[in-house]
């Protein structure tokens, strides 16, 4: 029980220091589709979220791909702060993503 109680509070803490909330909810959904798991993402993206959603690709993907542009792509519209707390917020958002679909697969 102290395990998922650490964990909802780490996905609590994810929203709740998101530098844009809006941008983490789209990486969210973008997660949920890389997963099979949601219709892709369809429509216009400014620079800034088009870097962040190449950026959550790259990291459901292949996260052993990311590269220093990658980061510095991220930099160009934030500061490394918040890019910090958007990679370790993805990190959340797609750990849990992962772990609910197992869990539901494994329970089912």
């Amino acid at each position: 029980m102290e395990a998922i109680k650490a964990f909802e509070a780490a996905k609590a803490t994810a929203w709740r220091t998101a530098a844009d909330p809006a941008l983490l909810e789209l990486c969210r959904i973008q997660v949920a589709a890389l997963l099979g798991d949601g219709p892709a993402l369809e429509g216009e993206f400014d620079e800034a979220q088009r870097a962040h959603l190449d950026f959550a690709e790259q990291f459901v993907t292949h996260v052993a791909g990311i590269t220093d542009a990658d980061v510095d792509r991220l930099l160009q519209h934030d500061e490394p702060i918040d890019v910090y707390r958007f990679i370790s917020a993805l990190y959340v958002l797609e750990f849990s993503r992962r772990f609910e679909l197992v869990t539901a697969a494994v329970l089912a």
